[in-house]
This record gives structure tokens, C-alpha cells and sequence, in this order.
């Protein structure tokens, strides 16, 4: 055979692999971008890992499956897919600021500042630049240099949708607002509630977001009215380099006796590994949900720690443990519980979720007492009589134990409107239910005695809620809920209308 026909054939031997290497390298990444481009990130994802594996000194590879991360909430991931690539590929700067957009939209503001201050240092940063530095400002709660950078994308770019969007909720975020509101209860103790209240507030920098709040509640018992008034004054701190919010307040409280209470409120949130965050609330207030609590009404500490969780595909979860403190009598009523809710299953403009919840109840003393004194039991005892009681001054479980299935509806056909459901079912609920008997202790005569017997139910809660925007400036929101508890059966009612107060200059800031 010829010389050169033998090097020809040769050469082709080895160009050949290097050439179908290439192509199925360049289709499989063709491919994931087709997965990438219709919203399936983690079919992309799983395949660009591969793609990644094998060409690990690829770019285009690296980029978008850090990108697939991202989109798929698998933050960690790509953070270090983005700085790997960057540490390979110091020169792209495209790929740098894509890196520095996406921490400040996961909010690694550490990590975003030295990015997106390099752009912004330019003469004429773009727009996805001052639309990046904007958002990091308005979390940190720098509204005027916020507004500032969108004021000047939209002068530049008066259709970008981004920037809108993020002017209107500057606008509404660092604006002073106002609520009226209305809440009304009626239970078969029977107890009847009705509440009037007004709340004002507004945000100006991250350790000043104070609002205020005057309520009317008054309670109808037993065709008896009994006015109360409740003043509280909030406010909330942002500690943003410690991922951290405490909320102050303090206020009085004007009892159905005329009496004057003096309430407390302290509540701390600190997120952890971006997932979850544990919550602790402390706070001083009374105690007005019994109809004794009309003539005497008692005071509380309550206190609740919980550790709640965000899924990264929606998934939610929470563990709390909840006291109150009865400091007059010297009584707790705690009670431990946990839900889980699915990751939300989305049919056009629906979305459903399912779960599951426990929660266990218990008091140190029960507080359940006869209607009638022991005289009037004896004057009208009879074989079949059954002595009835209440619950005096307070609610006290005892050794309630509550499984629940949970299921969450919502509705949004349009950005300004939204209804929905929520439904709690329980079941294989038992509690230990109090009763009273009369025994004769002999020369002590009859005496009422107390027991328990194990008593199961079915405990639930449906409340069905709308959220309506109805302009830039105004939103409304009402809901409607039904409970049966072992305690009672109550229907209640909220309605309320906020408004935020701004005029054109505020939006020409």
C-alpha cells in the first residue's frame, strides 16, 4: 500500500475520536441547554454534572450547570461551581458579574459587595448592575440610595420591567402606611367578640421600623357588654450582618374590670444555613378567651421557641415548644407540636400542598370547676343528676394529644389577587376530659370529687381568605374561619384595608 495513503489513513484513525469526542460533547450540552431554556433545571442539572465531570475545564459547561444549580435552589452548589469557574476563567468578565447578580439575589451580600462595587465603578455601570446594587441596598434598608440607582436604570431605560418592579416596592417598603381592621368571634361558651382596631407604621432605616396600635375589643357575655382598650408601640430591628431581627413592645391594656395591664413583647429571629431559622418570643399580656376572664381576668408570661424550616423546592416545617405561665395561681399550660407541609403541586394558577402536624397539651393544675357551690349541688341532687362545670379562670388540657392532616389551596388568577383555603383535620385525638361525682366521706358528709376519663375527638380548623390589591397605594385582605376545639366551637371574621401614603414627589426621589 502507498506511503501516504497508510499516514492518511492513520491521521484519520486519530483526528476520528477527537471529532465524535467533540460532537457528543457539543450535543449533550446542547441538550442540557434545551432542558435549561424550558424551565426543567434539575433534568439540566443532573446531566450538565456529567457533561462537568468529564470536561471540567469547560466554561460553557461549568457555567450553566452553575446557573441549573442556582434555578434549582441548590445555593451551596452554585456558589462553588461559580467561584471554581472563576478561579479557571479570572478574565470573562460577564461570568464575574453573572456571579456577583446571582449572590446578591441569594443574599451572600459579602460575597456580591466586591463584584458589584467593581462594575459600579465604571462611568456608565448597566443596567443589571445598578438593578443589583439597588436590591442590596433595599435589603439592607438604604431606601434613598435604592432609589437613587432605579431612578436612574428608568431614566435611562424607562421599560425595564425589573426596575419597575423593584421602584414599586420601594415605594411601598420605605412609605409611612396605615390599617383598619375588624375582627369578630362568637363561640358556644357562649362568648362574643369584637374587635375595631387601627395600626400606623413605617420603615426608615434598619433599626427604626416603628408602628403603633389602638384596638377596641369589646366582649358580650351572657347579655352583659364589657369594653377593653389594647395601645401597643413596636418596633423592629435589623441586625443584617448577624442574619438577625428583634421586635420591641410595650403597651397598656384596659381590662373588663377597668383594671390597667401593662403588656410586654420581645420576639427574636435569627436564620441559620439560609434554610432555617430559629424563632424565641417572650411577652406579658392578659389572658381574656373564657367567659370567667369577664370578671376576672388574668395575667400571663407566655413564652415559644421554635426552629422552622424552607425546603429548597418548597417543602416547609417547624417544631415549637409554647408556655404559659399563670404567675397569680402559679399554673403552666405548655404545649410541644411540629408540621410539615409538601412542596406545592402547581395546575395553572393553583397551587396545593398537603401535611402532616402533631401537637401534645398539658397543665400543671387543671382549672376545671363546678357551675354550682356544693349546697346547691346537695339541694338538687338527684341519681340522675350530672354537675356541670367550666373551665375558671382559664383552658387547661390535659395530657392532649392531636394528630392532624393539613391541606393548603391557593388561587391567584392575577398578580393582585389571590384566595385560598386552609384545612386541619384531626385525628386519633385523645385527651383526658374532667367530671364531677359526689361521694360521702362519712362524718364529713358529701363532698364533690373530681376524675378524668380518656375522651377521643375530632379537633379542626378550615379558613378560607382573599388578598386583594386594589391599587398601587391600597390592598384589603379578609378571611372567615371555623374551629372546633375540645373546648369550644367558634366561627370568626377579619376584614382590613391598608394603605400606603406617598405622592409623585416620593416617586421622583
Amino acid at each position: 500500500m502507498n506511503y501516504s495513503v497508510i499516514s492518511l489513513i492513520r491521521l484519520l484513525l486519530l483526528i476520528f475520536p477527537h471529532i465524535a469526542f467533540s460532537m457528543n460533547h457539543d450535543d449533550s450540552l446542547k441538550k442540557a441547554r434545551m432542558l435549561f431554556d424550558s424551565g426543567k433545571y434539575q433534568h439540566a442539572g443532573k446531566l450538565l454534572k456529567v457533561i462537568n465531570k468529564k470536561h471540567p475545564e469547560d466554561l460553557n459547561t461549568q457555567w450553566l450547570y452553575a446557573q441549573s444549580a442556582y434555578w434549582s435552589k441548590k445555593f451551596n452548589l452554585s456558589i462553588m461551581l461559580y467561584e471554581d469557574a472563576i478561579v479557571k476563567h479570572p478574565d470573562d468578565h460577564y461570568l464575574l458579574l453573572d456571579y456577583g447578580i446571582k449572590m446578591v439575589d441569594i443574599g451572600e451580600f459579602e460575597k456580591a459587595s466586591p463584584v458589584i462595587n467593581r462594575y459600579m465603578a465604571y462611568d456608565n455601570p448597566g443596567a443589571d448592575v445598578l438593578i443589583a446594587d439597588s436590591k442590596m441596598a433595599y435589603w439592607q434598608y438604604n431606601y434613598k440610595k435604592a432609589m437613587a440607582g432605579i431612578d436612574k436604570v428608568l431614566s435611562d431605560h424607562p421599560e425595564n420591567e425589573n426596575a419597575m418592579s423593584l421602584h414599586e416596592e420601594l415605594l411601598i417598603a420605605k412609605s409611612p402606611w396605615i390599617k383598619i381592621s375588624s375582627d369578630i368571634t362568637r363561640d358556644d361558651q357562649p362568648l362574643f367578640f369584637l374587635g375595631p382596631s387601627v395600626e400606623a407604621g413605617f420603615s426608615k432605616r434598619a433599626f427604626l421600623n416603628p408602628s403603633v396600635t389602638f384596638k377596641a375589643p369589646r366582649y358580650f357575655s351572657e347579655g352583659i357588654q364589657y369594653q377593653t382598650y389594647d395601645i401597643q408601640a413596636i418596633n423592629k430591628i435589623n441586625i443584617i450582618k448577624h442574619n438577625t431581627t428583634v421586635l420591641l413592645g410595650a403597651g397598656v391594656f384596659k381590662l373588663p374590670s377597668n383594671e390597667e395591664s401593662f403588656t410586654g413583647k420581645l420576639k427574636l429571629t435569627k436564620t441559620l444555613f439560609r434554610q432555617f431559622s430559629i424563632e424565641l418570643l417572650a411577652e406579658h399580656k392578659p389572658y381574656l378567651y373564657t367567659k370567667a376572664n369577664m370578671t376576672n381576668p388574668i395575667q400571663r408570661l407566655h413564652y415559644d421557641l421554635s426552629l422552622n424550616w424552607t425546603g429548597k423546592r418548597g417543602w416547609m416545617g417547624r417544631i415549637g415548644h409554647d408556655i404559659n405561665y399563670f404567675y397569680s395561681d402559679d399554673n403552666k399550660v405548655y404545649s410541644s407540636s411540629f408540621w410539615v407541609v409538601s412542596s406545592p403541586l402547581k395546575i395553572l394558577r393553583t397551587e396545593s400542598r398537603v401535611g402532616y402536624a402533631y401537637s401534645y397539651s398539658n397543665s400543671e393544675d387543671d382549672r376545671f370547676s363546678p357551675v354550682k357551690t356544693i349546697d346547691q349541688i346537695i339541694a338538687s341532687w338527684h341519681f340522675n343528676l350530672q354537675i356541670t362545670g367550666y373551665y375558671n379562670p382559664y383552658f387547661t388540657p390535659k395530657d392532649q394529644s392531636i394528630n392532624f392532616i393539613i391541606y393548603q389551596f391557593r388561587y391567584n388568577p392575577s398578580p393582585e389577587f389571590e384566595t385560598g383555603l386552609k384545612l386541619t383535620y384531626g385525628f386519633l385525638a385523645t385527651t383526658q376530659n374532667p367530671y364531677f361525682f359526689l361521694t360521702n366521706h362519712g362524718s364529713n358528709g358529701l363532698t364533690v370529687q373530681k376524675d378524668f376519663y380518656e375522651d377521643e375527638y375530632h379537633p379542626y380548623d378550615g379558613t378560607i381568605f382573599i388578598k386583594w390589591r386594589l391599587s398601587r397605594r391600597m390592598s384589603i385582605q379578609s378571611e372567615y374561619i371555623l374551629s372546633n376545639t375540645h373546648f369550644y366551637r367558634s366561627h370568626s371574621g377579619m376584614v382590613s384595608l391598608k394603605v400606603s401614603i406617598w405622592d409623585e414627589r416620593d416617586e421622583k426621589e
